[in-house]
């Protein structure tokens, strides 16, 4: 079906009535509201218009686009076969050599409207002419490495290979400036922005730039810094291969590489640090010089029933002296560690505590370490941020007006095993940072630690030095014989599996515990990777195990149970339960409950009374009281006495008040906890004050031990 042609609209311009109304167009507006009839155009020669009728049909175009529209017109022109362009001249004519700008009117010129922006479907024909490039592809070897995106924030790497982000609205000149560092004539030859008059290049677009690294940067993915941004220090990577990262360069697959992206890891460039020797040198020539040095300290423990000092490994070293230098090189590889022990040094003002950890610094170089004297647990988290440097904090005494120590115990704790640590800023977004170096301590008294503490540290207590010769430390010496022990480390880690792997079983054969093993297998087996070229023979090994017993003090203490320790601090607390000022600990109120004696003396109590006591602070003691025979309760084939804890309960609330096994009204005291620990049995009985927890007295006297 063929559609009629429309009428021309050319040949309307001949109307007489459109000429009328053309040239009083302005003179006779129609009112608002009224309905005036179109005009139409004056009829023209398919030639050229003359002059007058060209007027005419401009004016009629100008004040078809003040009332219909700019695109209006064009369509109209468009149709009667006037060009883009010459539409152009025709609604915004030049005068006197400048361009008449869309808006602005002179007088007896039309006020056009601003054209409205194209449709979807524009085409170029329509006057719209799209950018067919936006987004620049980044060129190969570009400067600026985009590595992720997370949320409103983009990550790049710098030609430095330190690591950027910015925030969308930080994509401005001055970020983009500062993201180049001094390659900013990548944006000027990549994203060049030029005059169209001179034709010479002005600058570059800063929209197009950023709009491009913004896009090559989401096409990376999510970018999580905790887990894929690495500072200085040792790590492994996904083959279990060695990777250690000075600040300048990066130890990885075997040679040396420059900081930046590798797999799915950045490394950050950062202050450069002292970097392992070239050259793989014996063992005599650095470590054996440390050792001596090292042994020139009084360790405590170190000597037989006789004073004769112990040759533990047939070396002739103190063990005091190799369990420090396991201790710095386990600072040196943290991030390489599956666990990391840490070290406290404690002895008597003049012991040398503060020259043994200066040795130690020196050994390890300038900026490799985290040190203080007066530390707090943000700032050392913010200082490390994703490193995994050692820390060294001299003077870490206990203040009981603080708990600074504590929570720099507490941040020890967590980088043991390796953990993420979250914190809150002003603005309520979440710092993380990820755990994993190892602290050296330094104190006249160790503060109270709690069990799950005191396994994850060693510690070597010095005694007074005594007559030796002053120590003149060479600082140029010590940091050349660090990296020397640093490049055997690196050049023998291919056997690091296997040497942790048989010091852990010299150690489980010598009765260490698991945690024992994780601790000390790990300094000793370090310490084999610096001293020889093999694993020492397995006879060196089991003494080594043997010297680190717990009854020759090399251990330490032994782990406590929270339920163990919880029966510890509740046995001991005194009450003022009789008349007379007589106080009893609950331990003396439970044997006088039971029927037995705490010492030959004859208990200040009955039965009867020491329950009614213990009943009021919470402590429930059932069965049988036997005074006339008091140590029969002992025997195996009596019932036994039993001591119940009900699970609510204010007099054992404020027993517990303070310590890890405290309750708040209404609730389930943290007692009740340890209790189950023990292997109590659940009670619900009024007359044991509710539900609760109960267990033998024999058990709760830790008779049974």
């Amino acid at each position: 079906m063929t559609t009629p042609p429309l009428p021309g609209i050319r040949d309307a311009f001949s109307s007489a009535d459109f000429l009328a109304s053309a040239e009083g167009a302005d003179q006779a507006a129609p009112a608002e509201g009224d309905q005036a009839a179109p005009a139409e155009p004056p009829k023209a020669d398919r030639g050229e218009p003359d002059s007058k009728d060209k007027r005419v049909r401009d004016e009629y175009y100008r004040n078809l686009a003040r009332n219909k529209g700019e695109d209006f017109a064009r369509k109209i022109g468009k149709a009667e076969g006037i060009s883009h362009d010459e539409m152009t001249d025709i609604l915004f004519p030049k005068t006197k050599g400048k361009s008449k700008r869309r808006g602005k009117t002179e007088e007896g010129e039309p006020d056009l409207p601003p054209s409205p922006p194209p449709a979807d479907d524009a085409s170029e024909d329509d006057g719209w002419k799209r950018r067919k490039d936006p987004i620049k592809p980044l060129p190969e070897g570009c400067p600026i490495v985009p590595v992720g995106q997370l949320g409103a924030v983009y990550y790049y790497l710098k030609p430095s290979g330190e690591i950027l982000s910015l925030k969308a609205a930080e994509h401005n000149a001055n970020g983009l400036r500062a993201l180049a560092e001094d390659r900013i004539d990548f944006f000027w030859q990549t994203f060049p922005k030029f005059n169209e008059t001179t034709r010479q290049q002005t600058g570059w677009k800063v929209d197009q730039a950023s709009e491009s690294l913004m896009t090559a940067a989401a096409a990376r993915g999510k970018f999580v810094e905790t887990r894929r941004v690495r500072g200085l220090g040792a790590w492994l990577d996904d083959d279990g291969g060695l990777v250690l990262h000075v600040g300048d360069a990066v130890w990885i697959n075997g040679a040396w590489q420059k900081p930046g992206l590798y797999g799915d890891k950045v490394y950050s460039a950062q202050q450069p640090v002292v970097r392992p020797a070239d050259a793989f040198v014996p063992a005599k020539e650095c470590t054996e010089p440390v050792l001596n040095m090292l042994d020139s300290w009084n360790w405590a423990n170190e000597a037989d029933e006789t004073g004769t000092l112990i040759d533990h490994d047939g070396s002739g070293h103190r063990l005091g002296s190799m369990l420090a230098l396991g201790l710095w090189a386990a600072g040196l590889m943290g991030g390489a560690l599956k666990w990391r022990p840490h070290g406290w040094i404690t002895g008597d003002s003049g012991d040398g505590k503060s020259t043994l950890l200066e040795l130690l610094e020196h050994l390890y170089g300038p900026e490799t370490l985290v040190t203080s004297t007066d530390p707090t647990a943000a700032g050392i988290w913010s200082e490390l941020g994703f490193s995994t440097r050692p820390i060294l904090l001299d003077e870490s005494e206990p203040d009981p007006t603080s708990d600074r120590v504590q929570k720099l115990v507490k941040l020890a704790r967590v980088a043991a095993k390796g953990g993420l640590v979250l914190r809150g800023s002003s603005d309520h977004t979440a710092t993380a940072f990820l755990a994993q170096s190892v602290f050296l301590f330094g104190s006249i008294i160790i503060p109270p630690l709690l069990g799950q503490d005191v396994n994850r540290f060693v510690v070597l207590e010095l005694q007074k030095l005594g007559e030796r010769p002053a120590l003149v430390m060479d600082v140029k010496q010590l940091r050349l014989w660090g990296a020397m022990i640093k490049a055997r480390i690196i050049g023998q880690w291919s056997r690091w599996p296997e040497t942790l792997v048989v010091y852990r079983q010299a150690l489980a054969t010598g009765g260490h515990t698991a945690r024992g093993q994780d601790v000390y297998g790990t300094v000793l087996a370090l310490l084999d990777l610096m001293r020889g070229d093999e694993i020492c023979p397995s006879d060196m090994r089991s003494m080594l195990a043997d010297a680190l017993h717990t009854a020759r003090g090399g251990e330490g203490p032994s782990e406590v149970s929270n339920a163990q320790a919880m029966l510890n601090h509740i046995l001991s607390v005194p009450l003022d339960v009789f008349r007379g000022g007589t106080r009893m600990t609950i331990e003396e109120l439970v044997l006088a409950a039971v029927g037995g004696r705490w010492d030959e003396r004859e208990a200040p109590c009955t039965p009867a009374q020491a329950r009614d006591a213990l009943r009021a602070h919470g402590v429930y003691v059932s069965g049988r009281a036997d005074n006339a025979q008091p140590q029969k309760w002992h025997s195996a084939n009596e019932p036994p006495t039993m001591v119940a804890l009900p699970n609510q309960n204010e007099g054992l609330r404020r027993i517990f008040d303070g310590t890890t096994w405290y309750g708040m009204p209404g609730t389930i005291g943290g007692w009740a906890q340890a209790m189950k620990r023990l292997g109590a049995a659940p009670v619900n009985s009024r007359s044991l004050g509710g539900r609760g927890w109960s267990v033998s007295a024999r058990t709760f006297l830790q008779l049974d031990r």
